[in-house]
């Protein structure tokens, strides 16, 4: 793991800066998501590929809303590059947050994944945004499509980025800047985290 995701990651962990890069970019700013209604929550799912190997995922983050009778897990993923194979990614992150729901007998009190990938590559998001678009024989077979959310981070509108402290942290402190990385520490110091 590389200095600049581990910044990005421990950034976005403040329940504060969570709720906000969610609010701004899924809700549009609109405050549905409160910082003390977010829960820490495991962020490894171990899976059987083969006759021999365990292997193990791990998502960048992913927290438990409880808001009232109402609940949602939410993820994020931080990508530099662009992936051609994120559809199924996410499918295999949200597909385990599922499984755990089962497996711990959440009974009945399923709830949604919703995971959103902050992009920060100086190329346009050019590969799928759903499992149909990297799979187009899906439709044909009527199978069931799955989309995620992707966000460019420098291309987000002067408007989000203003209405957002943690998302001008995020623009301001983990895009190339003439080849260095800002760090955590700065983002912390001036945001006030």
């Amino acid at each position: 793991m590389g200095q600049k995701d581990l910044a990005q990651k421990l950034l976005e962990d403040h329940p504060d800066v969570f709720a906000d890069i969610f609010n701004v970019l899924l809700f549009q700013g609109e405050q549905i998501i409160c910082a003390d209604e977010l829960e820490k929550t495991a962020n490894e799912s171990q899976y059987k590929a083969d006759t021999s190997n365990l292997h193990e995922e791990r998502r960048d983050l992913l927290k438990l809303w409880i808001k009232g009778k109402n609940k949602a897990l939410l993820g994020i993923e931080n990508q530099m590059d662009v992936d051609n194979h994120m559809p199924i990614r996410i499918i295999g992150y949200d597909g385990a947050s599922y499984r755990s729901q089962l497996l711990k007998g959440w009974k009945g009190n399923h709830c949604p994944v919703i995971t959103l990938v902050l992009y920060y590559g100086d190329k346009s998001w050019n590969t799928p945004f759903s499992l149909a678009e990297e799979l187009p024989e899906l439709k044909n077979l009527h199978g069931s499509d799955y989309q995620f959310h992707v966000f460019h981070i420098p291309n987000l509108t002067d408007e989000q980025i203003q209405s957002s402290r943690a998302i001008f942290g995020l623009s301001q402190n983990f895009l190339p800047l003439k080849g260095e990385v800002r760090n955590i520490a700065a983002a912390e110091k001036r945001y006030g985290m």
